[in-house]
């Protein structure tokens, strides 16, 4: 529970000072409730002694009965305000930071971890630091509730404080080592359902892949499979969790039955006048504190689920920010950027990348082009800061660096990849930011997406559904590509990664002269796998197995006898 208080007070931040009047009301809620039994008991003390021919005393503590029940009342009430507020609040926060938190992470981060998996930490973990924050009364009322007793039993007979002590000591150390044991399953727990999550949501993602390809037997029998593990991981913690909660009633039964005879025979023993007021008070206060700790042991459960939930976050917290996204250094002008070096490898057995004497420069057209799998995209998104390289060397002007973050601003990746949003088509193309009309209606004719827009019901306002399912594949690439270039405009580097893979012939054409023409002061680089474009760039790469093995003009290279005269000649023999 420590664990889970840390939390809150961190996420609180500019509402601690709510924090501590919800503590406050809530201390002075519970005195008033547990001020209650201990006025009624020596009401009914005073009416036992005095008779019923002196009332007043009986009225005073009667009087302060009512003052417990309206003190708890306004005092809870007005608390629980500071309470809730403060935990949607956190809840904010904490889904706040982790999305940021997420949007630092490197590409090769992402690629290892599952987007479904994650997802399902982050609002498992926003969901449980809402719930404990909400439940913080329950739990200050839970604690005061097992503690307060003790003091008022010690007032009365301190044989009874000791006889309680001992035995709910006993009893919470047996369930104590019992929890230590669900707590390891726990965690078991919680990591199954992450991977069924995720696997249920990768589903649920590519259904149209799964209806066409009649996968429907085959994606259910293993989320049962994996569900029948889940199962397995449930059931230990129910076979150890039925005997504890057992354990637990008949201790505080045990308890209750051992202290009220005790009580009872201790006033036989003394010759005192036995007074039912106290009698009251001792089985009202027992039974307070003894509820307060089966439900402290019981909700433990909840604590842990909540501890875990959040715990399993740190994956992302933890992991270092990728220091490029957050580099300041920003060039100012530039006449050229020489890329004498850059090297990366895939994991320890990966395909490595390289690439040497490469010249940007304003105005410049460069395409890369080769076979599937020669490190085309995996170079651009080096440049681009989404993968860390592993050695640096490049010359801005007269100056070296040995990091892309000093390009990393100038540099603008458009990627063949047209991830498309729930959302309108003009949301999907400016996120919600303040629309430059001239430059809106600029990109989309560069992109042919005017075309598209005339065909839909709502125009530009239609809503697309998930992954942009009611598009087609080129309809779909084509707003992408609106959508990058749109955010493009203060690039002096685009990088564009195929982007044209799903379009026709036709609009392919229209679009690269478009982007020529629009964009001719800025240095472009393009991974193309239509040859037929490269007679629209200055300089074509030609990669293989992650290097650069020729480069030069299109007339020069397909003169030239190589690696891509093969290619040339392969895509002229698909393409007859």
């Amino acid at each position: 529970m420590l664990y889970l208080l840390k939390k809150v007070w961190k996420y609180a931040e500019s509402d601690r000072y709510r924090l501590i009047i919800c503590y406050g009301l809530h201390v002075l809620s519970i005195g008033g409730k547990l001020l209650q039994p201990f006025a009624f008991g020596m009401a009914i003390n005073v009416l036992q002694e005095q008779g019923i021919n002196h009332l007043g005393p009986v009225y005073r503590w009667l009087g302060i009965y009512v003052l417990g029940f309206f003190t708890f009342q306004i005092c809870h009430h007005t608390g629980r305000y500071f309470e809730v507020t403060t935990a949607l609040r956190n809840q904010k926060r904490f889904n706040h930071r982790l999305y940021l938190k997420l949007c630092s992470l490197s590409m090769q981060w992402h690629s290892d971890h599952h987007s479904g998996d994650i997802v399902n930490r982050i609002k498992g973990g926003g969901e449980a630091l809402k719930d404990f924050s909400v439940n913080q009364s329950k739990y200050m009322d839970l604690i005061l509730s097992s503690i307060v007793p003790i003091l008022v039993f010690t007032r009365m007979n301190m044989g009874i404080t000791i006889i309680t002590v001992s035995l709910i000591s006993i009893n919470l150390t047996i369930i104590m080592k019992m929890n230590k044991r669900i707590e390891g399953i726990l965690g078991d727990i919680h990591e199954y359902y992450h991977g069924l999550a995720a696997k249920l949501t990768d589903y649920a993602m590519n259904v149209v892949t799964i209806i066409t390809l009649k996968l429907k037997k085959q994606t259910d029998k293993q989320l049962n499979h994996m569900y029948e593990e889940y199962y397995i991981q449930q059931m230990r913690e129910f076979r150890i969790n039925q005997p504890r909660c057992f354990l637990i009633a008949f201790g505080g039964i045990l308890t209750e039955v051992v202290v009220i005879v005790f009580y009872l025979l201790s006033q036989t023993s003394s010759g005192e006048a036995f007074l039912i007021g106290n009698l009251v008070m001792l089985i009202t206060y027992f039974r307070e504190m003894s509820h307060s700790i089966f439900e402290l042991v019981s909700n433990f459960y909840d604590t842990l689920n909540w501890k875990t939930a959040i715990a399993s976050t740190d994956i992302i917290l933890d992991e270092p920010s990728y220091e490029s996204y957050n580099a300041n250094e920003k060039l100012g002008p530039w006449h050229s950027i020489r890329i004498e070096h850059i090297a990366f490898q895939y994991g320890a057995e990966g395909s490595n990348i390289t690439w040497h004497d490469v010249t940007l420069e304003a105005g410049k057209k460069i395409a890369i082009v080769g076979s599937s799998g020669s490190g085309k995209s995996t170079i651009l998104h080096l440049l681009a800061s989404l993968y860390e390289a592993d050695a640096t060397a490049i010359w801005v002007d007269d100056k070296k660096y040995t990091n892309l973050n000093a390009i990393h601003h100038d540099m603008g990746l458009i990627s063949q990849e047209s991830e498309i949003f729930d959302d309108t088509v003009l949301h999907n193309i400016t996120f919600g930011l303040d629309v430059d009309q001239h430059v809106l209606e600029e990109v989309m004719v560069i992109a042919a997406l005017d075309q598209v827009i005339k065909d839909l019901p709502d125009g530009i306002h239609t809503s697309i559904k998930e992954k942009g399912i009611n598009l087609s594949g080129g309809q779909k690439q084509r707003l992408a590509l609106a959508r990058g270039l749109y955010f493009a405009q203060n690039k002096r580097i685009l990088l564009l990664d195929e982007i044209t893979s799903n379009v026709d012939v036709v609009n392919e054409a229209h679009m690269m002269t478009h982007i020529m023409k629009a964009y001719r002061d800025r240095c472009i680089i393009c991974s193309i796998h239509r040859l037929h474009l490269l007679e629209l760039f200055d300089e074509v790469l030609v990669m293989n197995e992650g290097s650069i093995v020729d480069r030069g003009s299109f007339q020069e290279l397909v003169r030239r006898e190589g690696c891509f005269q093969t290619l040339w000649e392969t895509y002229q023999l698909e393409t007859k």
